[in-house]
């Protein structure tokens, strides 16, 4: 049984700066870092 997910307000903040940071640096890893999340709450 799958549980689903709800994002905090916070929670989505974090993710979002996650997200830049890598992407100032790399933007094609930010976009795998991204996937990876996603495949994994999916």
């Amino acid at each position: 049984m799958r549980l689903p997910l709800v994002w905090s307000e916070a929670g989505v903040e974090d993710l979002t700066t996650i997200f830049r940071q890598i992407m100032e640096d790399s933007p094609q890893g930010a976009l795998l870092v991204d996937d990876r999340i996603n495949d994994q709450i999916e």
